[in-house]
């Protein structure tokens, strides 16, 4: 009972993503009178073929021009055949067609509705999905949806009509011979919904130790350099093997079900062709039917019992549909819990201070394991603050909270006394610039990175984006020969690590944020790089009055800063002020984090 609930629940869900096609009426309507056609087709040819075995079989060489039927010369009749044929292959043509393309837009719509809701998730809901299975229902999802609500749908339609029409004219043509078939049909059709059920779990297996081979396969080739390096070949094999040899188990159990189930069928169809073939003898014999009765009967059968065998294989087809579209269904209702687009706009120059007060947070993937509790400290407006912090004690959180990737579960994150929960995300975001320590270059061009986030009509002039890109130490764009129109790949890695990061300062620098946030963003530079980059901010600093935060471990990028903030292990600040008070003060907490270092690394100079 539970199942069936399970299967009516996800067949609803299947329904409901119809509605991405049901504007296209006139194509679907076009598409069943398509169907409807070539299956009328198809199913009066058995009807046809036996009155012209009968009118034919007692026809002599000498009775001159025959009337097939008693109605139609043979000329007619040719052209009656073609004109059916052509009637028929426009038919299926048509429906194939029409079927095809409503499945393709049906696909467009649905990733192009959920990568829309995706791009409105917070970061909670990217924590609790994998990338891979956020990917796999986006593309093999939506094409099973995509399969099942057009063409299996279609086909289930199609193959009912056979059966119900193969039945009717079984019966008509001989009911006691037909009642003999139909004990035997339709224990055909339950075996053969055992050996489909047992298959399709064979088939889910065989998906499941694929996908599997498919992970580890990935994780080994990523990890490449580092399994050469620690000559690492053989267990990397040996694990790599372990899984193929998972896979060639679950394939091997599929395949004897998969033919005991051919077997099967096959069987059933010769039982099948065997009472008829006997019955229907014994009738013709006695005059209970013709041989062109016969013949078409023996069509109608066949008709029938592949129609149900059909029907029997639809189902499970039709369910591993509904399943996909309970894993679409489930991203398309999933609300995020920070909107983006709802609260006020941050005022367009604001000062650039921040308070936490008595902030509370643990990420909700880990909500027994606290980051923040009742942590409070005052970043002035226009000044240049530095985080230090022992590893996982929420240094990068800050930014996270910051940015509303996050709301704190308890207290508050003041911008110029104002709680940044009353205003809209977006507007937050543009507010803020940050530079990640791996910053995250798209595919597309150098310029296309650069004004990531402007609307073509809000984008600087070239010469801007120049003079910040230069400011940023990005002379090395002027070397390649397309200049800021040289395309970058997957995660910019046609550049080194250094011009990467210098091309995402350029980028946030670009904004004129209020308010910047550097996460490590000169670790990947060299020493006269790096000073290069922080003269260029700390101008922007005094000019435009900027609130900057560094998070660095550094001793080079610590030291310049005018306060520290030191985060402690009890979710609260250790200590706050400037540098060489701090550092000065050999039983400080900033004293011991730079120098054990967590694994006692010698400090850079």
């Amino acid at each position: 009972a539970e199942k069936k609930e399970e299967d009516a629940g996800k067949l609803k869900d299947l329904l409901a993503l119809t509605k991405f096609i049901r504007l296209d009426w006139r194509l679907i309507s076009l598409a069943l009178v398509c169907l409807v056609t070539s299956t009328v087709v198809l199913l009066s040819f058995p009807k046809w073929f036996g009155k012209i075995v009968d009118s034919l079989k007692d026809l002599k060489p000498s009775d001159g021009e025959v009337l097939i039927m008693g109605e139609y010369t043979f000329l007619q009749f040719t052209g009656l055949c073609f004109g059916a044929c052509g009637l028929f292959t426009v038919a299926v043509f048509g429906r194939v067609t029409i079927l095809k393309l409503l499945g393709e837009k049906l696909i467009s719509k649905l990733r192009s509705y959920i990568m829309k809701k995706l791009l409105t998730q917070d970061a909670e809901f990217f924590d609790k999905h994998k990338t891979g299975d956020i990917m796999s229902r986006l593309t093999t999802d939506a094409h099973m949806v995509s399969r099942s609500i057009t063409s299996q749908i279609a086909d289930g339609l199609k193959n009912s009509l056979f059966l119900v029409f193969a039945t009717a004219m079984m019966f008509s043509t001989q009911t006691t011979l037909a009642a003999c078939n139909f004990v035997l049909i339709p224990l055909t059709a339950y075996v053969s919904s055992i050996f489909g059920e047992r298959l399709k779990r064979a088939s889910k297996n065989l998906q499941k130790s694929s996908g599997s081979l498919s992970k580890v396969t990935e994780e080994q080739l990523n990890a490449i350099k580092t399994v050469q390096s620690f000559a690492a070949e053989s267990s990397s094999l040996t694990k790599f093997n372990a899984e193929t040899k998972g896979v060639f188990n679950a394939a091997k159990k599929e395949t004897i079900l998969n033919t005991l189930y051919i077997a099967v069928c096959n069987s059933a169809y010769f039982i099948n062709y065997t009472v008829v073939f006997i019955g229907g003898t014994y009738f013709v014999h006695k005059g209970g039917m013709t041989i062109g009765e016969l013949t078409g009967y023996f069509f109608y059968a066949d008709f029938a019992c592949s129609s149900i065998l059909a029907l029997t294989s639809f189902y499970g087809e039709l369910m591993k549909g509904t399943g996909a579209a309970s894993r679409l269904i489930e991203l398309m209702r999933s609300d995020p819990v920070i909107k983006a687009t709802s609260g006020d706009p941050v005022p367009s120059h604001i000062r650039g201070e921040i308070r936490f007060e008595n902030v509370t947070f643990a990420y909700p993937t880990r909500p027994n394991n606290l980051i923040f509790e009742n942590c409070s400290f005052t970043i002035p407006a226009g000044s240049n603050v530095c985080i230090v912090g022992p590893s996982g004690r929420g240094k990068s959180t800050i930014t996270s909270l910051l940015l509303r990737f996050y709301d704190p579960n308890a207290g508050r994150i003041l911008l110029d006394g104002v709680d940044i929960s009353t205003y809209n995300v977006k507007s937050i975001r543009r507010a803020l610039g940050f530079v990640q320590q791996e910053p995250a270059l798209l595919p597309g061009t150098i310029y296309e990175n650069l004004v990531l986030g402007y609307k073509p009509k809000d984008r600087p002039s070239l010469e801007t984006i120049d003079t910040v890109a230069m400011k940023a130490n990005c002379q090395f764009i002027h070397d390649f020969p397309d200049g800021y129109d040289t395309q970058l790949n997957a995660k910019g890695g046609s550049l080194s690590g250094g011009q990467k990061q210098r091309v995402a300062i350029a980028r946030t620098l670009l904004k004129n944020p209020a308010i910047l946030i550097l996460d490590e963003a000169t670790s990947a530079l060299d020493a006269k790089s790096e000073s290069l980059v922080n003269s260029e901010i700390a101008r922007l600093i005094s000019e435009r009055g900027m609130t900057t935060i560094s998070i660095a471990h550094r001793f080079s990028t610590i030291r310049k800063a005018k306060t520290i903030i030191v985060l402690g292990h009890d979710g609260r600040v250790d200590e706050m002020g400037d540098f060489a008070t701090l550092y000065g003060n050999h039983n400080s907490a900033l004293y011991k984090i730079l120098h054990d270092h967590e694994a006692k690394k010698p400090v850079e100079e």
